[in-house]
């Protein structure tokens, strides 16, 4: 069977421009709307397949060309750059600036729960409890989402 390729980079937004309450224009709202229902279904998907197809369609339909790596001089936290550009390095993730927040965290998500549904159809031992758990807190996740973007499921 093949594998998604995955991106080779996870993209996480600086946590100062995280938002905490961000209003979006029709389009995006639609736009992310849809890919979080779409996710959220994913989740429940028995089917491994399934669940990659869904969320590989959802991530083709999101645009994060607009992400732009971030050089910290200031880490505006106890940490010193050099430790999270050690981080970033060892765990294959980049910082960013977007001016598309939303797009890129709704991505972000996708590609996390993408590369958990590879590690697990790989044989990876995961206790089934544990799985359930990990996928909670994606459903949670989306919620917050939900929230910060005034998103509605309804």
């Amino acid at each position: 069977m093949i594998h998604p390729v995955l991106p080779p980079r996870l993209y996480l937004l600086a946590p100062w421009d995280l938002p905490i309450q961000q209003q979006l224009s029709d389009v995006h709202r639609a736009k992310l709307q849809r890919s979080l229902k779409q996710f959220l279904k994913a989740l429940e998907q028995t089917s491994y397949q399934e669940a990659v197809t869904t969320i590989n369609q959802e991530l083709a339909n999101l645009d994060v060309r607009s992400v732009a790596s971030v050089q910290l001089s200031s880490t505006q936290t106890p940490l010193k750059s050099w430790e999270i550009e050690d981080f970033d390095t060892y765990f294959e993730v980049s910082h960013v600036q977007t001016h598309e927040p939303a797009v890129c965290m709704v991505w972000s998500l996708m590609v996390t729960y993408q590369a958990f549904l590879v590690l697990k159809h790989q044989g990876s031992d995961f206790d089934l409890a544990q799985v359930e758990l990990q996928k909670e807190g994606f459903r949670s996740y989306v919620f917050l989402l939900a929230r910060v973007f005034s998103l509605n499921f309804e």
